[in-house]
C-alpha cells in the first residue's frame, strides 16, 4: 500500500485523498440517516403500544361507554420510513412488515373516524337516557375500533398483528451489531448473514 502510495503523482495523490473523503463524508451521512430513521421508527411504534400494544380478541367482553373515545394514530416516522427505509436498512422484512403496519392503521383510523362522526352527528346520544337503538350503535362501532382496527394475532390480523410483526423485524435490525458497521464502511447489505447469529 505504502509503495502503491510513493508511486503516485501530486494530482493522482490529491486527487485519491479527495475520493477517501468524499466517499467516507458520504458513508457517513447514510449512517446518521439510518440512526435517525430507526430512531424515529421506534419512537412511534413506542406511542401506538399504549392504542394497539394489546390485542381484542373476539372473547373479550367489551365494556365501553358512549363517551369513548378512542384515538386516531399518526405514522409520520413510519411513512419516512417506507420511503427511505429501503435504501437504509439492512432488513428488507423491516420495510415490508411497514408497509402492512401503515395499511392496518390507515383502516384503524377510518374505523375511528366512523365513530367520532357518530358521535359528532347524534345530539341524542348524549341524553341523560339517550335512545336504545343509540347506544346500540355507538357500542358496535366500539366494538369495530377494537375488534377489526387492534384485533389480535390468532383471530383478526389487525393492526396488533401488525404493531407486534414490525416491533419484531424492527428488532433484528436493532441488534444486529456487526452488519452495520460493514455496510457504513462498504455499503454492502450482508443482512443475510445475521442467521448464522445473533451477534453478527
Amino acid at each position: 500500500m505504502i509503495d502503491f502510495w510513493n508511486q503516485l503523482n501530486a494530482a493522482e495523490k490529491v486527487a485519491l485523498l479527495g475520493a477517501v473523503i468524499v466517499w467516507v463524508v458520504y458513508r457517513a451521512d447514510r449512517w446518521s440517516q439510518r440512526r435517525g430513521l430507526i430512531t424515529g421508527v421506534v419512537s412511534e411504534l413506542t406511542l401506538h403500544k399504549r392504542w394497539v400494544g394489546d390485542p381484542y380478541p373476539p372473547t373479550h367482553q367489551g365494556n365501553w361507554h358512549k363517551t369513548h373515545m378512542p384515538y386516531k394514530l399518526g405514522t409520520i416516522a413510519i411513512d419516512d420510513a417506507i420511503v427511505r427505509g429501503p435504501s437504509l436498512f439492512l432488513n428488507r422484512n423491516l420495510s415490508s412488515d411497514l408497509v402492512v403496519y401503515r395499511q392496518l392503521i390507515g383502516h384503524y383510523n377510518q374505523l375511528v373516524n366512523q365513530l367520532m362522526a357518530f358521535q359528532a352527528a347524534t345530539p341524542d346520544l348524549w341524553l341523560q337516557n339517550p335512545p336504545q337503538h343509540l347506544l346500540n350503535r355507538v357500542t358496535e362501532l366500539l366494538a369495530a375500533v377494537h375488534f377489526l382496527g387492534i384485533g389480535d394475532i390468532a383471530n383478526s390480523k389487525a393492526a396488533h398483528w401488525g404493531y407486534v410483526e414490525a416491533g419484531d423485524e424492527l428488532g433484528r435490525e436493532q441488534t444486529t451489531k456487526v452488519l452495520p458497521v460493514i455496510w457504513a464502511i462498504t455499503g454492502f447489505n450482508l443482512f443475510f448473514l445475521k442467521r448464522w447469529g445473533k451477534w453478527i
